[in-house]
């Protein structure tokens, strides 16, 4: 129930508000301490409420009106806080200060009147309660954080597709995309929703005989919306890497088409010629096997003996299908091996004779039932991207942190807490990983859809979120606390529903475009509560009203053509993330950000500080006064400038920093004074505009675990320089004349390197025996003086993934390649013709280097 958690943030806010306002709040202190004790009380009795309102309609709406309540009381919070704020900064001289004084009082009336009304609201609600026999049970379960962080840690850094069960419909598959019409086709499988028919065809989209047949693969989501210029950009993206020529040629091929779909009508319509490959249900064996794989991944295999009675009845409610599964198994692993839990999550599931269908929703109803209420809002928020998005963990978790979601515990900081959560949901089957990083954490994920449209609907039951598509009418949005909008800005403001209770408006289009003064007037006058922004559009600029959003936590946008933000961007004091994605320009960023205080996270698209003032004037340098930025963690993609010199090293919380354009000695010199006293970063991404004077050593930084170097280096450093602990680096422009490996393959945690782009200019290139014990990625880019590369055995023992791009004068794939058994895909790309052709299977001098890897593609 999302009720429990909105109920806690409101606490969490009337807490603040009764310390940072005290001094406004002398004649209502006790007002507001009387609001927080009672729903505290209250909070303590959802749970038992929680237990008994699917039952009990008039518990429901009791539920409802505690929510209302909370709402009501964040409202007089926040609208209270917008006055002072204005006030602060509207009023100056003997009567403007009177007048302030003046309606201050009146304020603090008004709020005393609304919280009156507050107070009397929560009495009859409680009263109420005991009509409901609705008890105090404490507050409900949680899961442990430190047990996430060990799991986290410990999970599977390539793919985590569950596949049982599929053998031969793979093997089916896969002949028909290769052996069957030589026509364009299309081959469809169709099967009801959470069969498992996009696991299947991920599987075949990578299978080894189909990457080899097909010059080009793409692979694309296609949602209930959509738009057909979208769709062909994501495949385009796909072929990039591909010539004008080979382009040109790929358009007159015959393609082949592998759709899924639910419905059979599409799948005729599709291709009439071409009959749909029909999905089947999991057998018992087949159904057994991948439950025990979710129920049984922390516990010993002895459990499954005293459970495997229970664990059959509970599979059999499935219906033979994996979604439901997977999220039952994911419920049951965090349960106690009690047979007694099992028992009450079976009569749960039997608890009512329905169809399969009704069954399966009532499955995963459940899955989010037995959610701890904390988890709930994270969950429910899946709801606000669009059905099929591929979301991106770091900004999840930022959107999190600044909806008020997390509560960090001990020393962990806010988005440590809500990554946590994350693995949580991921464990317990909620969510899919799309992507992980080098270090094992989620890069990017997914919700399944019918696992979306439960999310939808619960949050639009508790009021928690409002999704407006564009072929639909949005529902009433008079209390919903945030707002979705998966189409075009200008279509849901032409409706002119203004909701001034809303805390979050996320504006993630299909179809990208201008705000006109009209849609701008719409957001940034109309919601003056915003906690969250983010915006899809294309706008060169951002009007001065931004500065209004006193309470905005998080500003986004993903935009082609912002080139400046306001001064009154200042203004936004409780701002802790500042994302501009996919910038095509420098963006210019006053000076007077630095005056946010609570910032956590700067990230740019080629954001450039201009420094403006008096100060800055008389003396010629900046008065940045960045050392008040005491959360700041991210700070990406700025140019340099004077503030490295001045401030950087008090920047003490910084975990990731990415500056470019760095061009003259004293912001080097700035910048080897202060790296040093940034003990915490973890990644690292520095562009020298020539030349780099001096490399600083980075051993005693231990959390550092990526790095990204464009300049010229005089001298590679000892491997002994870098930090131990380095998983990930990349070397751009580097002009290096000795041979890098015999360096680079002594750091002893790197898993991922790529050489670009005149990284090493030397003609010889040699990998010795024993060299890069945990090296799972090699990228080799633009090396255009490399001649011999030689492998040698028991080198790479780890490797899964080769890259060679572009360099020309390479005569032949390394010498001793073959020795490298655990490789998985070799990738070849703008390759001169003759080193492609010892590559020719069965008759190139190279082929037996390579014939042992799975995939190979050759661009």
């Amino acid at each position: 129930m999302a009720v429990e958690a909105a109920v806690s943030l409101v606490l969490r806010k009337l807490s603040n508000f009764l310390i940072q306002e005290a001094v406004y709040l002398y004649e209502v202190r006790d007002q507001v301490e009387w609001v927080e004790r009672e729903l505290k009380r209250m909070q303590c009795l959802l749970k038992d409420a929680d237990a008994k309102q699917s039952g009990d309609e008039r518990v429901k709406n009791w539920v409802a009106d505690v929510r209302d309540v909370a709402y009501d009381a964040e409202d007089v919070i926040d609208t209270f806080i917008l006055k002072i704020e204005q006030r602060r900064s509207g009023y100056a001289g003997f009567f403007k200060r009177f007048m302030r004084i003046h309606i201050e009082l009146l304020s603090r009336r008004q709020v005393g009147n609304e919280i009156e009304r507050i107070k009397n609201k929560i009495q009859e609600i409680s009263a109420s309660r005991l009509t409901f026999g609705i008890i105090d049970v404490g507050e409900g379960s949680s899961f442990k954080g430190e047990s996430l962080r060990r799991q986290r840690q410990t999970s599977p850094l390539f793919g985590e597709t569950e596949v049982i069960g599929f053998e031969e419909d793979i093997k089916t598959l896969v002949g028909r995309l290769i052996k069957g019409d030589s026509r364009r086709c299309v081959v469809s499988v169709v099967g009801m929703g959470g069969l498992g028919k996009t696991t299947l065809a991920i599987k075949v989209y990578n299978n080894d005989a189909v990457k080899k047949h097909f010059d080009c693969c793409a692979w694309i989501f296609v949602s209930q919306e959509y738009v057909e210029r979208d769709l062909l950009q994501s495949i385009i993206k796909c072929f990039m890497t591909l010539t004008k020529e080979e382009l040109e040629m790929a358009e007159k091929m015959n393609s082949v088409f592998l759709l899924t779909t639910r419905n059979r009508e599409v799948a005729s319509y599709a291709d009439a010629r071409s009959s749909p490959h029909e999905l089947q249900l999991l057998g018992d064996e087949e159904v057994w096997k991948l439950f025990c794989k979710k129920a049984f991944l922390e516990q010993g295999i002895h459990y499954q003996q005293n459970l495997e009675k229970l664990g059959k009845e509970i599979v059999a409610k499935c219906c033979g299908l994996p979604l439901a599964i997977v999220a039952i198994g994911g419920l049951l692993s965090r349960k106690s091996t009690d047979p007694n839990e099992w028992e009450k999550v079976l009569q749960k599931i039997s608890s009512q004779s329905v169809d399969d269908e009704s069954r399966i929703a009532r499955i995963l109803a459940l899955s989010y039932e037995d959610l701890p209420y904390r988890l709930k809002p994270y969950f429910l928020y899946f709801g606000v991207f669009p059905e099929d998005h591929e979301i991106r963990a770091k900004k999840l978790i930022q959107l999190w942190v600044a909806e008020g979601f997390v509560e960090p515990t001990g020393d962990e900081t806010m988005e440590e807490a809500a990554e946590d959560c994350l693995e949580e949901l991921i464990h317990r089957s909620l969510i899919q990983v799309v992507k992980r990083n080098s270090i094992g954490r989620v890069k990017s994920c997914r919700i399944h859809d019918l696992l979306h449209e439960l999310s939808i609907s619960k949050a639009r039951e508790d009021k928690f979120l409002d999704v407006h598509h564009g072929n639909t009418n949005p529902l009433s949005p008079s209390k919903a606390r945030r707002l979705a909008i998966h189409h075009a800005t200008s279509k849901y403001t032409s409706l002119n529903r203004a909701n001034p209770h809303l805390r979050s408006v996320l504006c993630i289009t299909l179809d990208s475009g201008w705000l006109g003064k009209k849609q701008e007037d719409f957001l940034y006058r109309g919601f003056n509560l915003l906690r969250v922004l983010y915006l899809d559009v294309s706008n060169r600029k951002l009007p001065n009203e931004i500065g209004t959003l006193i309470h905005l936590r998080y500003l986004g946008f993903k935009v082609g053509g912002l080139t400046s933000l306001p001064s009154s961007i200042s203004n936004l004091h409780n701002l802790e993330t500042l994302h501009v994605e996919e910038g095509i320009s420098i963006i210019y960023i006053p000076n007077s950000i630095w005056k946010m205080k609570q910032l956590r996270h700067v990230d740019v698209s080629y954001g450039r500080i201009i420094n403006k003032g008096v100060w800055s004037k008389m003396v010629g340098r900046p008065s940045l006064g960045l050392d008040c930025l005491v959360n700041l963690q991210t700070l990406k993609r700025v140019e340099a400038g004077d503030w490295i010199e001045d401030c950087l090293g008090k920047l003490t919380t910084l975990k990731k920093l990415g500056v470019y354009e760095m061009h003259n000695s004293w912001q080097t010199k700035g910048l080897s004074n202060s790296l040093p006293k940034l003990d915490l970063l973890q990644s690292l991404r520095l562009h020298w505009w020539r030349t780099i004077p001096v490399f600083m050593p980075f051993s005693h930084h231990l959390h550092l675990k990526k790095m990204f170097l464009s300049g010229t280096l005089k001298k590679l450093p000892e491997s002994y320089e870098f930090s131990p602990n380095l998983t990930k680096l990349t070397l751009a422009s580097s002009q290096l004349m000795k041979d890098p490996m015999a360096t680079l393959e002594k750091l002893p945690n790197l898993r991922i390197l790529r050489l670009c782009y005149n990284s090493y200019m030397g003609k010889e290139m040699i990998c010795s025996a024993q060299g890069f014990p945990q090296l799972k990625s090699l990228q080799v880019e633009r090396l255009p003086e490399l001649v011999e590369w030689r492998v040698e055995e028991g080198a790479m023992l780890r490797l899964l993934h080769l890259l060679i791009c572009e360099c020309s004068t390479l005569k032949r794939l390394p010498e001793g390649l073959q020795h490298v058994t655990t490789l998985e895909k070799l990738e070849v790309q703008r390759m001169p013709g003759e080193f492609n052709a010892r590559m020719l299977e069965n008759r190139g001098d190279d082929w037996h280097k390579i014939q042992h890897i799975p995939s190979l593609k050759i661009q």
